[in-house]
This record gives structure tokens, sequence and C-alpha cells, in this order.
């Protein structure tokens, strides 16, 4: 994180970590090994008359060998019991516990490093954006479910701006034909760019993949000579080439190549209407 945030925040949240986090993420880690605990006692108490079960039916085929139908019926038995008294017990209570340490962890330690990094944003961890907002500008593609959330609302400078988690999946076929594709899950960013466009620019990373990717049919690809290094990372297109040589300057080009250096993830941008 000190790479990518400036160094007076970097060493504020090294000594906010160090003189409150640290204790809240002791304590909520604590509550994560309680909920592994019951997961694997649930699990051991199960497993036993599966793998008897299993093993009986491989061994079954493989040699000459039945278990008495009292064996049999003991083990099933067993195992019906096994899995409501785990139910009961262990599952129900630890998945109970897990919703508890993931709202905990995002009031007590996410919304916390929000305060400190920006003061006038709100962190909203059971929101997100719209799916409206995610498709309007045509970067992804639109088909599969839509998830959203741990919203934050805010201001850098004058400007305001929106973020928050967002996840896109389909599947086609399926059984054994069953295949699942990831549109996208990260991090979006729409903010307000205080002038009105009159078309349309998309900065996809070279990485894409066809199935992430929206419909391109009406626009352009530009190209920037002037920068190699660009050129290999991202791919432009636009309505119009005029407007998006204004907005991708040199300088924007050079940090858009320092922000996929420093995230490390693939980065599309967008520029339709009033929105960034």
């Amino acid at each position: 994180m000190s790479d990518i945030l400036a160094p007076d925040v970097s060493s504020r949240i090294d000594t906010f970590y160090d003189n409150t986090l640290r204790h809240k993420i002791d304590a909520l880690d604590n509550a994560r090994r309680q909920v592994r605990w019951m997961v694997i006692k649930a699990l051991l108490i199960t497993l036993p008359p599966i793998v008897y079960l299993v093993g009986n039916d491989l061994f079954d085929t493989l040699l000459p060998f039945h278990a008495s139908i009292g064996t049999m019926v003991v083990a099933w038995a067993l195992l019906i019991a096994g899995v409501i008294f785990s139910l009961v017990k262990f599952l129900l209570p630890g998945m109970t516990a897990y919703a508890n340490y993931r709202s905990r962890f995002k009031q007590e330690v996410v919304s916390e490093i929000f305060k400190l990094v920006c003061p006038s944003a709100v962190y909203e961890p059971l929101q997100g954006i719209t799916q409206d907002v995610f498709d309007a500008p045509g970067l992804f593609n639109t088909r599969g479910g839509f998830g959203s959330d741990d919203r934050v609302r805010g201001r850098i400078g004058q400007t305001p701006f929106e973020a928050s988690e967002v996840s896109r999946a389909y599947s086609t076929g399926s059984g054994k034909n069953s295949r699942s594709y990831e549109v996208f899950r990260g991090l979006l960013f729409h903010l307000d760019l205080g002038q009105q466009l009159g078309g349309v620019t998309l900065v996809d990373p070279e990485s894409a993949r066809s199935h992430q990717i929206g419909v391109r049919d009406g626009l352009s690809l530009v190209t920037f000579d002037n920068n190699p290094a660009f050129e290999k990372e991202f791919a432009v297109y636009t309505s119009s080439e005029s407007e998006a040589r204004a907005l991708l300057t040199p300088s924007m080009l050079e940090s858009l190549l320092a922000l996929r250096r420093q995230a490390d993830k693939p980065i599309f941008l967008a520029f339709k209407g009033r929105r960034v």
C-alpha cells in the first residue's frame, strides 16, 4: 500500500494500524479461528461414515467384499445423525459466526481505514452501485448476474466520487458441458468529469477477454504511437478521435501506466456523458 499512497498517508496508516487496528484485527482473528474449528468439528463427525460408505462401494466394485446389511444400516444411521448433529451444533452457528465476523471486519477495520484515508467519504458496506451505473459506459458485457457492495461515497477535492466492489459472471451449457465466465470482479470508481462530452471513449487492457468487454461496434481504434508502453498495455476505442486525444493527454497516459503498475491488475476506463 505504501507504494500507492502518498508517504504522509502511508505513515498515518502505519501508525493507526499499530495503535488501533492491530488489536481489533487480533480479536477478529480469534473469531475467524473459532469459525474454522467449528467447520473442522463438523467434518470430523460426518467424514468417517461417508468414508466407510464410499469405501464399501469401491471395494464392492473391485473386490468380492460385501458389508453386512446391519453394518450398512448402522453406517447410514451414523451419517444421518452426524449430519443433523453437525448442522445444529456447528454448521449453523458457524455460518452465523462467519456472517458476524464479516460484518465486524467491515465496521471495525475497513470503515476506520476509509475515515483515515478519505475523511469526507461515507462507507456503506451493505450498499453498492446500481447495475445501470455499471452498464452505462458500455465497457463490459451485460450478460450474467450482477452484484455490488462496500460502497464508498465522498469527494476528492471538489470532485464527487463513488466506488464499490462489483462482480458479474455467467455460465453456459449444463452438466459436464457447463462453463463459467467472469466478466468483472473488482473495484469500480465513477466520478463527475465536470464537462459534458459529445462522444464515448473506452480504454481496455490489452489482456481483456472477449467475454468481458461490451460491444465496440461504431467505435474506432485510436493509436498512440508516441507512447509504445501505453500501446502495449491498452487499447482505446472512441466515437470521436479528437475528443479521445483531448482526454488522454500524455500525462494521463503516464498516470494510467503508473496505476497499472502499482495496482498490478487490469485497468478499464470509460469517458461518457459527464462521467468517468
